[in-house]
């Protein structure tokens, strides 16, 4: 009988200190201070810059890649850096990898081809096809805008401007990776429950850091995201409105010479 008890007792505490664990890993988030983003855009009504634009979107629909070489800075570099929006992804960082090579054309092509292939099958077709196909992806975007880190910059897409350290206190209090933080491109309605006609809960304004959570949410219906709320708690949502912070993109600097391509970012996950 006693040692029937003390089965029984152990049992029970395991499953009590089971389920404590489990209810603090999948605990409410926490509230915290919402965080604006800013778009410095002013730079994107430029004529020269829209001028240089055009000129090197003509070159890539040619395929001609000598335009894109002779648009490149002296100094021009591929920045590779992590998913992590709480780190700035500049030369110098911690958080940024830069491509090699002796000329801005051969950091061009480094940088953009072709880490998924093996080294035996890349060939400088592959590689200027690559860069080609990726420059013209960034040049397509209609939002221009400085880049917070580099003075003087005009990058597509527009970079946002937000207080980093505050964004990370975000993702600390929302219980999220910082990879989850995402920038709202709209006013998003929040529901109680991940139901079309369930109550609204809240609603988070365009231009804002939003904390995607994902944990313990594998449950809810296709479509739907959940999102931390700055009260305190989480609220659904169906909307596709969600920015990355750390989207690739292409920035120009004004040189002597008119507007040349400084700099181009990619993101990568710390995983691969």
């Amino acid at each position: 009988m006693k040692r029937f008890s003390l089965f029984t007792n152990r049992f029970i505490l395991a499953a009590a200190a089971a389920a404590l664990a489990a209810g603090s890993a999948l605990a409410d988030p926490k509230p915290y201070a919402p965080v604006d983003v800013t778009f410095a855009r002013e730079v994107g009504h430029d004529p020269d810059l829209r001028a240089t634009i055009e000129r090197l979107k003509d070159a890539v629909e040619a395929r001609d890649i000598s335009v894109v070489d002779a648009a490149l800075a002296e100094d021009f570099t591929v920045l590779t850096c992590g998913m992590d929006p709480t780190q700035a992804c500049a030369a110098g960082s911690k958080n940024a990898t830069p491509a090699k090579g002796k000329t801005a054309a051969e950091r061009l092509r480094a940088g953009l081809c072709c880490a998924d292939l093996p080294p035996k099958d890349i060939t400088d077709e592959i590689r200027v096809e690559t860069a080609l196909g990726l420059v013209g992806a960034m040049l397509a975007s209609d939002a221009i805008g400085a880049n917070p880190d580099i003075a003087g910059s005009a990058c597509l897409p527009a970079w946002p401007s937000y207080d980093r350290a505050a964004a990370a206190a975000v993702a600390k209090a929302a219980d999220v990776e910082p990879e989850n933080l995402r920038a709202t491109a709209a006013e998003v309605t929040l529901r109680v429950r991940a139901e079309p006609g369930a109550p609204e809960l809240a609603r988070i304004p365009a231009r804002r850091v939003a904390p995607l959570v994902t944990l313990g949410q594998e449950g809810i219906p296709p479509g739907w995201t959940a999102v931390a709320l700055p009260q305190g708690g989480l609220g659904y949502t169906q909307q596709a409105a969600f920015d990355d912070l750390t989207a690739p993109a292409l920035c120009f600097a004004k040189a002597a010479n008119g507007w040349a391509i400084k700099l181009i970012t990619q993101s990568k996950d710390e995983e691969e």
